[in-house]
C-alpha cells in the first residue's frame, strides 16, 4: 500500500510539474502573441493576412486608416475588395501572378498597384507579399502602403525639372551659338588671352547643355515619353560615328579611341540616334576615367543571335562598395572625383533605359586598378 501511494504521489508531482510548465508556456504565448499585436496595431503599413481562399482573416489599425474599412467590416472578405481586378493591375495581378501561385521558398515580392478605397476611390498603392504557413496551409501576409502622395510629389519634381530645363535651353543655345561665332572670327580674329576665354565658355556651355539634356531625357524615359524610331542600321556606321564624335569633343586629354579588331558587319533593329546616344555615353566616361594619353578601346562580338559592344577603359576601375548601384540615377563613385572629372550621374541610367527599351541589356565587369568595360548586348 506504501509504494502504491509513493506512485500516486509522484504522480500528482508529475501531473504538477507538468501543469506548471504548461501554465508557464501559455503565458509566453499569450505575452508574444500581445507583444505581436502591439508591433500590428502601432506600424504605419496596412498589414493584412489572407487565406488560400483570398479571404481576409485580420486587419490592423493602419489597414483600416489605409483601406476605410473596420476589422470586423473587412474580415471574410475577399481580397478583391481591396485589390481590384482593374485594367491598371493586369500586367501585376495580385491573385492571379502572385496571391494562388507564391509558396514560401520564394522571397517577399512587391510591386506597385491600384488599391480601393471603401469610399470607391482607386488609389497607388506599393504592396508586399510573403507567405506562412498555418496548420499546414498557406496564409498569405500583405504589407500594403498608400503611396498617393509620394506620387503627387515626384510628378511634381519632374514636372519642374522639365520646365526649367526647357526655359535653360533656350538662352543657352543663344549663347553657346554667339560664342561659336566668336570662336569662329566672325568678329575678327581674337587674341590669344581673349580666343583662351572665348573656348572655356564655350566648353562650359556645352557641358551644361548635355546636364540639360540628360535631365530631359531621363524625365522622359520615366514618364514613357521618349519615342524610338525603330529600324534596320548598319553596327559598324553606328559605332564609327560615336568614335568620331567623342575623338572630336575630347582633345585635352589626349586619349585615343581604338578598335583592336574589325567591328563584325552586322545589322541592327535599333533607333539610331538614341544607340548613338548610349554608346556616346559609355565613350565619354571611358575617356573621362582614362589616364592622360591613355587608350580607350571599342570592340563587339557576335554570339547566339546577339552582338555585344564593349567600350573598356584603362582607369582606376570601380569600387567593390559602388557596383550594385551603378546603374542608377545620378550615382557617382567618388563625389569629389566626380565634381573634377565632370558629370552628372545619369549617363549610366540612360543607357541603361535605351538599351532596354531597344529589347538589349547592359552591364560591365571591372578589376580595381585595370580599369573598366562596360558594354550593351542588342539582338541582331
Amino acid at each position: 500500500m506504501l509504494e502504491v501511494a509513493d506512485s500516486h504521489a509522484q504522480i500528482s508531482r508529475n501531473n504538477a510539474e507538468l501543469g506548471q510548465r504548461i501554465a508557464a508556456r501559455t503565458a509566453e504565448l499569450s505575452e508574444h502573441a500581445q507583444h505581436t499585436r502591439t508591433i500590428l496595431d502601432h506600424i504605419l503599413d496596412a498589414v493584412i493576412t489572407v487565406d488560400d481562399q483570398g479571404l481576409i482573416q485580420s486587419f490592423n489599425p493602419a489597414a483600416e486608416s489605409t483601406f476605410g474599412y473596420s476589422t470586423t467590416e473587412a474580415v471574410g472578405r475577399n481580397v478583391r475588395a481591396l485589390i481590384p481586378a482593374s485594367p491598371q493591375n493586369v500586367q501585376d495581378d495580385f491573385l492571379l501572378n502572385n496571391l494562388y501561385t507564391y509558396n514560401a521558398t520564394q522571397a517577399p515580392c512587391s510591386s506597385e498597384i491600384e488599391g480601393l478605397h471603401k469610399s470607391g476611390r482607386a488609389f497607388a498603392m506599393e504592396l508586399k507579399i510573403s507567405v506562412i504557413k498555418r496548420h499546414e496551409r498557406p496564409l498569405y501576409v500583405l504589407m500594403a502602403r498608400d503611396i498617393t502622395e509620394r506620387k503627387r510629389i515626384e510628378k511634381m519634381k519632374s514636372e519642374f525639372v522639365s520646365t526649367v530645363s526647357h526655359e535653360l535651353r533656350t538662352p543657352l543655345t543663344s549663347i553657346s551659338g554667339a560664342l561659336g561665332l566668336l570662336a569662329g572670327g566672325v568678329l575678327g580674329e581674337l587674341n590669344e588671352q581673349a580666343t583662351q576665354m572665348v573656348r572655356i565658355a564655350r566648353q562650359s556651355s556645352l557641358q551644361l547643355a548635355a546636364l540639360i539634356n540628360d535631365l530631359l531625357d531621363m524625365e522622359k524615359l520615366a514618364a514613357g515619353k521618349m519615342c524610338f524610331d525603330m529600324s534596320l542600321q548598319s553596327l559598324p556606321s553606328i559605332i564609327e560615328e560615336a568614335i568620331e564624335t567623342i575623338a572630336l569633343y575630347d582633345t585635352e586629354r589626349q586619349v585615343r579611341i581604338t578598335t583592336p579588331g574589325p567591328i563584325p558587319a552586322v545589322q541592327v533593329t535599333v533607333d539610331r540616334q538614341r544607340l548613338l546616344q548610349a554608346l556616346r555615353n559609355l565613350l565619354s566616361n571611358a575617356v573621362k576615367f582614362s589616364p592622360q594619353g591613355g587608350t580607350v578601346e571599342v570592340s563587339a562580338q557576335v554570339t547566339s543571335g546577339q552582338v555585344r559592344i564593349s567600350v573598356r577603359d584603362y582607369g582606376e576601375g570601380i569600387p567593390e562598395t559602388f557596383r550594385a548601384h551603378i546603374f542608377e540615377k545620378f550615382a557617382q563613385a567618388d563625389s569629389t572625383d566626380t565634381r573634377q572629372k565632370g558629370g552628372t550621374g545619369l549617363g549610366l541610367a540612360i543607357t541603361r533605359e535605351i538599351a532596354e527599351h531597344m529589347q538589349g541589356s547592359v552591364g560591365f565587369e571591372s578589376t580595381p586598378g585595370q580599369g573598366a568595360t562596360f558594354w550593351i548586348q542588342l539582338p541582331i
